[in-house]
């Protein structure tokens, strides 16, 4: 969640409205990936991104 909000602040957003866009858009988004996860064809980890 921090590491989100970070981002989105990153971006422009406020913390409060970067907290917001987390709770109602991420949050939801990643239980939507993770129930459906296992049908993905490919799956990039965030340690390959970083290794880019």
């Amino acid at each position: 969640m921090e590491r989100l909000i970070a981002r989105h602040v990153r971006f422009g957003k406020t913390p409060v409205a970067a907290a917001k866009w987390v709770q109602e858009v991420d949050e939801p988004n990643g239980r939507v990936i993770r129930t459906t996860r296992k049908r993905a064809d490919l799956i990039i980890t965030l340690e390959e991104v970083a290794a880019v």
